[in-house]
């Protein structure tokens, strides 16, 4: 009883002793690397973490055509970083974070809240990630499929029966 009575005192002072100050979101990302120790969001599994399993070889470190030792089985926040604007549409009206309204459709002029607005293009489709909050851009597309198709997500790999290899520009 005194050894859970403690327990629970502890694990309080954890939780509950991490200061007034506030935390405030950016989707501002001006850094030249970014280095991911296996969150929830990057080790869905979370057994790492938890101790119950180990890294094999290579321990974490990612290689072209090897292992990314990563205890995940999708695409995660982390593998997003790499576009200029990942959540934001590139065809939309409304400003940062998102770039979207759904009143105002791609391309589209409308009278909103009595002002005349248009859903504009973005000048470089190969920063964003998707067109309208749904639609996927060309680079998009491009990247989703050169990682299928190279052979990072297929078994056997289709890049021994093509007569090409796609060489993604990011």
């Amino acid at each position: 009883m005194r050894f859970s009575a403690l327990l629970l005192i502890v694990a309080l002072l954890c939780l509950g002793g991490g200061g007034g100050g506030r935390v405030t979101a950016s989707t501002e990302f001006n850094f030249p690397a970014v280095f991911n120790f296996g969150d929830s969001n990057s080790d869905t599994g979370g057994r790492v973490a938890a101790g119950f399993e180990s890294i094999f070889p290579p321990y974490g470190s990612s290689f072209f055509g090897g292992p990314a030792g990563r205890f995940c089985d999708g695409r995660l926040v982390i593998d997003f970083l790499r576009f200029e604007h990942a959540t934001q549409a590139c065809c939309g009206y409304g400003g940062p974070p998102l770039n979207y309204d759904g009143n105002v459709p791609c391309g589209h002029t409308v009278s909103l809240d009595g002002k005349m607005v248009t859903a504009k293009g973005c000048s470089d489709t190969t920063e964003f990630v998707n067109w309208d909050g749904i639609h996927y851009t060309e680079a998009a597309n491009f990247h989703i499929a050169s990682q299928i198709l190279t052979g990072k997500y297929s078994d056997p790999p289709f890049v021994d029966k093509m007569p090409f290899v796609i060489k993604p520009r990011f």
